[in-house]
């Protein structure tokens, strides 16, 4: 979805009001979403809602899924820039001519 003023995400919780949407996963393809290992290291995934408990169980999830990196991004407002990385993430995907790409955010 590419709009400057909502999300797929925030869309969803508009519809679904009593709801705790939490929107995560959207930027890998799901020939990766469980076990998400690469030699290069470890890849990252965010998550946005409104509901810290929601949230929670959520994180938990993506541990069980293998997902060692989780970073909350804020409310499900910022869906709007989960929706923008999983674009760059497709782009990429297509240039490299690989399905099973993810994004790794690196540290010192």
């Amino acid at each position: 979805l590419l709009h400057n003023e909502t999300s797929a995400g925030e869309i969803v919780q508009q519809l679904l009001p009593d709801s705790s949407i939490v929107k995560t996963l959207n930027i890998v393809s799901d020939q990766i979403m469980v076990h998400p290992h690469f030699s290069e290291g470890s890849p990252v995934m965010f998550m946005s809602g409104n509901n810290l408990e929601s949230k929670e169980q959520v994180r938990t999830l993506l541990k069980d899924l293998g997902w060692s990196t989780v970073i909350d991004l804020g409310d499900i407002s910022r869906s709007r820039l989960q929706e923008s990385i999983m674009l760059a993430c497709v782009i990429s995907e297509m240039q490299l001519q690989s399905p099973r790409a993810a994004f790794a955010l690196l540290t010192r």
